[in-house]
């Protein structure tokens, strides 16, 4: 699991190029999609212990995964950088 949200992470980066280009967007929308990720993260960095406390490991992990693919095969939608910032917050979290 770790593993995968680190590549995650990481494909954003390395696709910049393109997604900017593809959606027209700026350095600050880039970093707009950027920190939704980052906010989306911190919160759930916080409530996700809860969350295991209160569903257990396994229950978690489920769901978890299952929130993670639905918001990683979301990004397939993406039509410009309220969409992309929209789903980066939902992949964060």
């Amino acid at each position: 699991m770790n593993l995968l949200n680190y590549l995650d992470r990481n494909a954003l980066s390395v696709l910049a190029p393109l997604f900017r280009k593809e959606l027209h967007l700026s350095p600050l929308d880039y970093a707009y999609a950027v920190n939704a990720f980052l906010t989306a993260y911190a919160i759930m960095y916080a409530g996700s212990g809860a969350i295991v406390d209160r569903l257990g490991y396994r229950l978690s992990l489920a769901i978890f995964v299952g929130a993670w693919s639905l918001a990683a095969g979301l990004h397939a939608a993406v039509t410009g950088l309220w969409t992309l910032v929209l789903f980066r917050f939902l992949l964060g979290l």
